[in-house]
């Protein structure tokens, strides 16, 4: 890509509004040192450093939104709980707009994450994974036809943690038709058939896998696999993301490898969040469907060089640009 474009498509960022409704979790970051193993088992003994909040799941993708210059509004599900309310003030510190609707009868999904030097140790999960209720489901519908006012597309951001049901697919999808918003969807395997007629589809390559019904062995399979979900689903594009391996494009134009762009791996989370973030506002800014995908995979290629969840910054994103192509 060259440089000129992204300055073009960056530019237009800042214009651009998105709404985006998904899982949201809290991601905690335990930082520390380890010098010795436990003498009650044999594990290291972490000495704690700091503790720190982030946005994660469907927030970190309107975090990556908002690093990249737009708009955003975020609608999610949290617990009436310590985790809830360390959550929304973590992403009001960050000034990211949001409305949480809050279940009572769950706790927020929190990820922990400790870390040791540039050593993942353990991860630990707090949630409960189970449908919303019809009341729930209602308020996150009426939460989702409001951020979708002035907005120009939707992402519905699927982790599987409780806010997606067909129900409320069905019915944020046709308030997002009738406000003229394409919609981009990062998809669970539960949900995959009631996601029909969208902008863009992105499953990993397991989920390709799971959902096309053909195994996954080389390009040839991810290819015979893109275009059955195309076909199956009437999804514009189909964008499958293969960790080191890059991405797979499946469009109306046919098929595209685009190798990845990382120069080092440090952590691989929250790279497909900067993906349907950066691809969704390229094509809001004029992109053709080959440079929206090209210019997230470069994105993705700045934040797995980082430990831990982070959003991708236009700087880094331009210095990578630049290793790569430069002029």
């Amino acid at each position: 890509m060259l440089l000129e474009r992204f300055f073009e498509l960056r530019d237009a960022f800042a214009h651009l509004k998105v709404a985006v409704l998904g899982d949201v979790m809290l991601d905690t970051y335990v930082w520390g040192t380890v010098s010795r193993i436990s003498p009650e088992a044999p594990v290291p003994v972490v000495a704690v450093d700091r503790i720190e909040h982030r946005p994660g799941g469907a927030a970190n993708v309107a975090f990556n939104l908002q690093s990249l210059g737009a708009r955003v509004e975020l609608v999610g599900l949290i617990g009436d709980d310590a985790s809830g309310r360390m959550f929304e003030e973590t992403v009001s510190g960050y000034g990211l707009e949001h409305k949480c609707v809050v279940d009572s009868e769950r706790p927020t999904t929190e990820k922990t994450r400790v870390i040791a030097g540039s050593q993942h140790i353990i991860r630990m999960d707090k949630e409960v994974i189970r449908p919303p209720s019809a009341r729930l489901e209602a308020q996150l519908v009426d939460a989702s036809l409001q951020a979708l006012e002035g907005a120009d597309a939707l992402i519905l951001q699927d982790y599987h943690k409780g806010v997606f049901s067909p129900e409320v697919i069905r019915r944020v999808c046709a308030g997002a038709a009738r406000a003229g918003c394409p919609v981009f969807v990062d998809p669970k395997i539960d949900h995959i058939e009631y996601y029909k007629q969208v902008a863009l589809i992105k499953p990993n390559e397991q989920e390709a896998a799971h959902f096309s019904g053909r195994p996954i062995g080389d390009d040839d399979d991810v290819r015979a696999a893109g275009s059955i979900l195309r076909e199956r689903l009437q999804a514009e594009v189909v964008l499958i993301t293969r960790g080191a391996n890059g991405m797979d494009l499946c469009d109306a134009d046919g098929y595209h490898r685009i190798p990845t762009k990382a120069r080092k791996v440090a952590d691989v989370c929250g790279a497909g969040d900067t993906v349907i973030s950066t691809y969704t506002l390229s094509i809001l800014a004029g992109a053709t469907v080959l440079e929206a995908a090209t210019l997230s995979n470069y994105a993705a290629g700045t934040v797995v060089e980082e430990m831990g969840v982070v959003p991708v910054k236009l700087e880094k994103l331009e210095g990578l640009l630049r290793h790569y192509a430069p002029g």
